[in-house]
């Protein structure tokens, strides 16, 4: 089923760059198999945190952020990103990006870890541009948020393109270890924290409200669920959305962020095909 060392199953190549490139985000069946196996295992370690979460417990040593370090990074590249983010994109989409990109520099402070925050915060800002408008059909929607990222920012040298795009395809995947990078690591953190709540515990309740007051979630539950779904339809098959989209569906409902994103997927299904 796959290598399970390290707490997690490992699913190999899946999700970087390189792979998103070369297959536009369709797994094989062996692929599938480890992709859901590494879902599985992620939820039952996951959940029970969640669960706590939710009761108000958090872990012992906690990550915090203050009202002063809720800002853009102060570079011009920033700048110039956020702004064209903000044009492009929905707040219901940009929000997310900030409550993300915030969760994961808290996450960051709590693990001593010194990301670049210029490239994170840009993959943040655009990691989910493939669902504004018309969303694609014939391949993963990150591919659409390497690309507008690239665009809001040409200047950027090849690693850190390199940086910021696997930053963006790997957000899907149920794990990204250290060993893929900092900032694609804690960008992960940050994202499912705010779809799911997996990390919350180790984000202090002080800095998840500040967070959450200055960036409310609104209607991001239901309309990014309807446009997971919509893209799972278009991109038919075994791909990373599909897998993306049941596998955090129970942990998403249980926190109570999102509705049930493979039943409206089924039910999307059931009013299109009759």
């Amino acid at each position: 089923m796959g290598d399970c060392r390290g707490g997690h199953v490992k699913v190999g190549e899946v999700g970087t760059l390189s792979w998103m490139r070369d297959t536009r985000g369709r797994l094989t069946g062996a692929e599938r198999r480890r992709f859901i196996a590494a879902f599985v295992l992620a939820q039952l370690k996951d959940m029970p945190a969640i669960s706590l979460a939710r009761l108000g417990r958090t872990a012992r040593e906690t990550g915090s952020l203050d009202d002063l370090d809720l800002v853009a990074p102060d570079s011009k590249l920033a700048r110039d990103a956020e702004q064209q983010a903000l044009e492009t994109q929905p707040r219901w989409i940009t929000d997310h990006c900030y409550r993300g990109y915030f969760y994961a520099m808290a996450i960051a402070r709590l693990k001593r870890l010194d990301p670049d925050p210029e490239l994170m915060f840009i993959a943040a800002m655009f990691h989910d541009a493939g669902l504004c408008g018309e969303i694609a059909s014939d391949h993963c929607f990150t591919l659409d948020g390497v690309d507008a990222a690239y665009a809001a920012a040409p200047d950027l040298d090849s690693d850190s393109r390199a940086l910021v795009g696997n930053a963006i395809t790997l957000h899907l995947n149920p794990q990204v270890p250290l060993e893929q990078g900092v900032e694609a690591h804690l960008f992960h953190e940050g994202i499912i924290s705010d779809l799911t709540g997996f990390r919350w515990r180790l984000i202090s309740a002080s800095t998840r409200q500040l967070i959450q007051d200055r960036y409310p979630r609104g209607e991001f539950g239901v309309r990014s669920g309807a446009a997971f779904s919509e893209h799972a339809l278009r991109f038919a098959g075994r791909n990373r959305a599909v897998m993306m989209c049941g596998g955090y569906t129970a942990p998403a409902a249980l926190a109570g962020l999102m509705p049930n994103l493979w039943a409206m997927e089924r039910t999307r299904r059931r009013g299109e095909w009759g």
